[in-house]
């Protein structure tokens, strides 16, 4: 039609009554007129959904300013519409995609899911307005759809999560306009998501869940001794097996039993319970306790949930990291890094901090110093609720333990330097050495919550399979180990150096690293290693819980993750 107008303002009158008998001279000219009236409407209609601010619709100031800058550099031509007025393939492939955010671990009521067939069915299309919305809207939820999958639906600053997403943007005119063009959206919005195999994982283990939520599921019942043991019999067994059988624990094989044999707790079935176990985090006994039964009967819908949740705290994270990082799980009570393949590299148990008290904060650092045989400066909240307290009980206690009070000779806890420790006038150190809280090594990354990596001399902790036992730091099982993987790429500190450090006399011996490495202390429930298996663990801080809440209040507005003053009306 743009083509029409410019025809006309170009064509000469002598030319059309050349051209043009006078019967069909003014006829002609009317529906050229026309023609051009209506582009004008159609391109008024779609400048008006595209750019200019509604008193109805709220959308975050990145999609409305994306949105008109897509449109505008279009001169306002329609993606997902025909000649016609009609949605393109391209745009039921779209909906379709946006119909399917529920197996890319969002949810698709965020995307209008029941909306969409209606109006596409709906008479109106002969409406400029409608039209034009419709088109407006389509492109809106692709880039809500985008962003959401890219960066994730809340986020992570507004729950004290210390990890910004600021940086992860997109060019969102170019990738709506890869979706409208793609014979096949889906793979326009899997290059969106985290490359990284522990979400593809994840995301895999999703759509089996899905799957199995589906079907009726099976309780076990408490067995009629306060735990069962293998080999023992109990009427709840079959329904243990067949639970097993459907969480995956179980195979196929393994869940054929004798006539009559059905109450007796076999050794596959034990073996069975033992992969759960270990799964889970708890216990790798075989026995049928308190703990192992509730787990056994969560509802998979709650497995579900902290599947999604482990995603969307995937999306937080960068896309990649100038080194490969070191990760430590919190509610896994586990480190991992990563080597310079991609692949693991490094895992051992942590302890992490109090679950009342004293959590560790999730946060993101760069590792940058190693200190050997580190002293310890007491933090004041310590010195008050726990050292003081035990020595004015055992006057011999910080002397024994290896402490000092920094700046006074007599040692002795007088009531004036009791008072002075108390107020934090004076502090009070720990020498290096066997009893040092923080063992042989401290692997620094500068945060504002003064919470590093630290050997410690309490190995026996790393026994338990709940370990939020620290002041909010994370000790390391293996220091040596981990000293060694951070310390590769010096030469300078080949292994044996680092094993004369860690024992040596030495004191506060720090070292430099090269090059700093990404530090990420996350919380994630939901882990798939590698092996088809996904491991779950407890909510220990609440965070899950805490995370549904923001995505059940971002469903809505759609810019319910952002701060109100990045929303606009639209």
């Amino acid at each position: 039609v743009e083509g029409s107008i410019h025809w006309l303002r170009g064509v000469q009158l002598e030319d059309l009554l050349d051209r043009t008998s006078l019967s069909r001279r003014w006829p002609l000219l009317g529906l050229l007129a026309g023609a051009a009236a209506a582009a004008a409407s159609e391109v008024d209609a779609l400048r008006d959904a595209a750019c200019v601010p509604s008193a109805t619709t709220i959308v975050a100031n990145e999609e409305r300013d994306a949105l008109c800058a897509l449109y505008s550099a279009r001169a306002f031509r329609p993606l997902w519409l025909d000649a016609a007025g009609q949605p393109t393939p391209s745009a039921r492939r779209m909906i379709e995609a946006l119909r399917a955010a529920d197996r890319r671990g969002l949810a698709a009521v965020d995307y209008d899911l029941g909306e969409w067939p209606q109006r596409i069915a709906r008479p109106g299309w002969g409406d400029a307005r409608a039209r034009a919305e419709f088109e407006a809207l389509l492109t809106r939820r692709a880039m809500a759809l985008a962003l959401d999958l890219h960066r994730g639906r809340v986020d992570p600053l507004s729950l004290d999560v210390g990890i910004d997403i600021a940086g992860k943007r997109l060019d969102l005119p170019s990738i709506a306009e890869s979706l409208a063009s793609a014979s096949d959206p889906a793979r326009v919005l899997d290059a969106l998501e985290p490359p990284f195999g522990g979400f593809r994982r994840l995301r895999a283990a999703l759509a089996n869940l899905l799957m199995q939520a589906s079907r009726p599921e099976v309780v076990v019942p408490a067995p009629a001794a306060r735990v069962l043991e293998p080999g023992q019999a109990d009427a709840g067994v079959p329904l243990l097996r067949a639970r097993l059988l459907q969480l995956g624990d179980l195979v196929a094989a393994d869940a054929l039993v004798e006539v009559g044999a059905e109450a007796r707790y076999d050794p596959a079935l034990a073996a069975a319970l033992r992969r759960f176990q270990a799964r889970h985090g708890l216990a790798v006994d075989g026995r049928l306790g308190a703990n192992t039964l509730a787990a056994l009967n969560v509802p998979l819908a709650q497995r579900l949930d902290q599947v999604r949740h482990a995603m969307e705290r995937w999306r937080w994270v960068p896309s990649g990291f100038p080194e490969p990082p070191i990760v430590v799980n919190i509610p896994e009570f586990q480190l991992r890094a990563v080597g310079d393949d991609g692949r693991l590299a490094l895992q051992m148990p942590v302890v992490v901090g109090r679950a009342f008290r004293t959590r560790t904060p999730v946060f993101a650092g760069e590792l940058r110093t190693l200190v050997f045989r580190p002293s310890w400066i007491v933090p004041l909240s310590i010195v008050r609720a726990e050292l003081l307290p035990q020595a004015l009980k055992d006057p011999g206690y910080l002397a024994r333990q290896g402490f000092e009070i920094l700046g006074v000779e007599d040692q002795a806890l007088t009531a004036e330097t009791v008072a002075g420790l108390r107020r934090g006038q004076l502090v009070l150190r720990q020498k290096p050495g066997p009893t040092n809280a923080l063992g042989r090594v401290k692997f620094l990354f500068p945060n504002g919550h003064a919470v590093y990596l630290h050997d410690t001399p309490s190995q026996g902790a790393f026994a338990r399979t709940r370990r939020d036992l620290s002041h909010g730091c994370v000790r390391v099982q293996d220091p040596e180990a981990l000293a060694n993987w951070v310390l590769r790429k010096q030469p300078e500190w080949p292994a044996e150096r680092i094993r004369e450090a860690l024992n040596g006399d030495a004191e506060d011996l720090a070292v430099t690293l090269s090059s700093p490495i990404p530090v990420y202390l996350v919380y994630v429930t939901a882990v798939a290693p590698g092996d088809g298996s996904v491991h779950y663990f407890e909510d220990i801080y609440g965070h899950d819980a805490r995370l549904q809440a923001a995505l059940d209040a971002a469903s809505g507005p759609r810019c319910g993750r952002l701060p109100l003053r990045a929303c606009a009306r639209h």
